[in-house]
């Protein structure tokens, strides 16, 4: 249903802490059942509060689904204290399961913000459930499946049996309704498995299982070992009754009497017990200290604090450790080199998004100030190209004949035509000399008497051979 990764969460002022985001594996949602009893199990854990049970700092709902932050318990689950330290001290023994059964009451006890009663029972209590920290703390962990009285799940489940089957009580497998004395059950085979030093039901197939758990009896502990003090065995005896009337009918009742059987001696405390996890567990833990230097070294403040759930440290969350597996299992290797690139968590799609859209915004920004300042580079090209064709249109134009009128000073045997039908002057012609200075005191040009119009065909023969003869008409400055 769920990943489990230990992540690095950063606050004000470089701030940081390790905690575990438990997050909903992918396609889990599409399990309408799954992502139920995922955001219950936030819901529940987020009212949670007690020394002996793990705290929960945020339940929320991210880009990639739901996910709950919980705090890093650096130590053992209590299964792999059971393969490395077994068989146990039966008092160190006793002070795990008193401690356990503090927080079992707590959950037990739990009310809604309202003051409505919850009614849990946790229904999974189990060694891989139970976690030992190496300075000795016990706490509960993983309520999944914990069946409340919440407003979103049902009261009862009938049918459905949830749980580790080597710990149902018997109403719990024959899926009546189950109450706080199921847990209490439960807590009697952890001790006894703890005290004994092997497992309650050696064949762990489901008809050994629940043919023992209707039928068989259970035997006492001292049976098996002996130096088990016979209050133990009593203690452990009326846990592990059929009948639930004749169970605890708390598990403060329960804690009670195993306080008082530790009270006759030197309680073992927080110290014993970290004694005994430094006893057997000092490599595993100098081993992952490393490991987590590693990777908060590998993260410069530059990057993201997302990145912090890419380290490749997934807890792989197996049937015998419920999202804690032994330390041998949990650590991945050590980060590859720096050559090396590091893998990070693909963006959200939102982001992928917005980022496309700022990226089709910057190309069109620089499309439009490049297309503005090529047209400022072809302005005055443009201007100068138009001017020099109009200047070649006019230079390789051929000029028009021009119609002149007689002047005083120039010889004229011919008639010209008026002023409404001269024809416009063009520009000289490119062989022409370059135009004399006017002389200084010019005479006024006198226009000749208008004679009556003639052809225009013929009047341009005339005029041609007369321009050719005249050299100095050509020349004229009043004529330019």
């Amino acid at each position: 249903m769920a990943d489990v990764y230990l992540a690095i969460a950063h606050g004000p002022s470089g701030v940081r802490k390790l905690v575990v985001v438990k997050c909903m594996r992918a396609g889990s949602e599409l399990d309408g059942a799954l992502a139920r009893m995922f955001l219950e199990e936030g819901r529940l854990a987020a009212l949670l509060n007690h020394p002996n049970v793990v705290h929960t700092y945020e339940v929320a709902q991210g880009d990639e689904g739901a996910y709950i932050v919980m705090e890093y318990l650096h130590g053992q689950a209590l299964s792999a204290i059971q393969r490395v330290a077994k068989p146990l001290a039966p008092r160190v023994a006793a002070r795990i399961a008193a401690d356990a059964l503090s927080g079992l009451h707590y959950v037990h006890e739990l009310r809604d913000l309202d003051g409505t009663p919850l009614f849990i029972v946790h229904r999974d209590l189990s060694p891989p459930n139970i976690f030992v920290t190496h300075d000795g703390v016990v706490k509960l962990v993983d309520f999944g499946i914990a069946k409340t009285a919440l407003a979103t799940r049902a009261s009862t489940e009938a049918g459905i049996v949830k749980g580790k089957l080597a710990y149902m009580a018997p109403e719990q497998t024959t899926s009546s309704i189950v109450d706080r004395r199921a847990d209490i059950y439960a807590m009697g085979v952890v001790l006894w498995e703890l005290l004994a030093g092997r497992r309650l039901v050696e064949d762990l197939s489901a008809v050994s299982v629940l043919r023992h758990t209707l039928l068989g009896t259970t035997p006492l502990v001292s049976s098996v070992r002996a130096e088990v003090d016979p209050a133990l065995d009593r203690i452990v005896e009326r846990a592990l009754r059929r009948d639930p009337e004749a169970r605890y009918a708390t598990a403060l009742e329960m804690r009670q009497e195993l306080e008082a059987f530790l009270s006759r001696g030197s309680t073992p405390g927080g110290n014993e017990l970290g004694q005994m996890m430094t006893a057997h567990f000092s490599a595993q833990r100098a081993e992952r200290e490393q490991q987590i230097q590693s990777w908060v070294a590998a993260f410069t403040p530059e990057q993201p604090a997302q990145l912090a759930l890419a380290v490749n440290s997934e807890l792989s969350a197996g049937a015998e450790t419920s999202g804690v597996a032994p330390l041998s299992e949990q650590l991945s290797p050590l980060l590859p080199d720096e050559s090396r690139s590091r893998r990070a968590p693909l963006p959200a799609p939102r982001r992928i998004f917005r980022g496309a859209l700022l990226a089709c915004a910057f190309l069109l920004a620089l499309t439009v100030l490049a297309f503005f300042v090529v047209n400022q580079a072809r302005s005055p090209s443009r201007a100068e190209a138009a001017e020099s064709a109009a200047t070649a249109r006019v230079l390789g134009s051929t000029p028009t004949r021009l119609e002149v009128a007689s002047h005083p000073s120039l010889p004229s045997d011919s008639a010209t035509l008026p002023d409404s039908a001269r024809p416009l002057s063009s520009a000289p012609s490119a062989r022409s000399a370059p135009a004399r200075k006017p002389s200084p005191s010019p005479r006024p040009a006198r226009l000749p008497e208008v004679a009556p119009p003639a052809p225009a065909t013929a009047a341009t023969q005339a005029a041609e051979p007369k321009a050719k003869a005249n050299t100095q008409l050509e020349r004229n400055p009043y004529m330019h």
